[in-house]
């Protein structure tokens, strides 16, 4: 369950990093340019995918360590995603394949 919070999280991160008209992103993939030019519909998905998150978490940990324990996973998050971005490190492939690995993981050893 842990896995899926930090994808959700990632997800809802990068969502909104998207939209950051400071950033400059070349050769987006086209699911990206989609949500760059829908700003309303990556806004809600990307808080969407945070808040569910947030629940997941206060579900799992209760009410304060939840909390708690989502800013931490927010901000490894973000400092991921903002340092890695600019080199092109992040491919969703990649993703997809550390998020089944580690959801296996996660179910055989917990």
């Amino acid at each position: 369950m842990f896995s899926t919070v930090f994808l959700l999280v990632f997800i809802g991160f990068y969502l909104q990093y998207n939209l950051s008209r400071k950033i400059k992103i070349r050769n987006k993939p086209s699911y990206l340019v989609f949500m760059e030019r829908h700003v309303l519909l990556s806004r809600i998905a990307g808080a969407a995918a945070a808040l569910l998150a947030l629940v997941l978490l206060i579900v799992r940990l209760g009410l304060g360590s939840g909390i708690f324990g989502f800013g931490v996973v927010l901000m490894c998050m973000a400092s991921l995603i903002v340092t890695l971005t600019p080199f092109r490190y992040l491919r969703w492939g990649h993703l997809a394949a550390l998020y089944g690995g580690l959801a296996v993981f996660e179910i055989f050893i917990f």
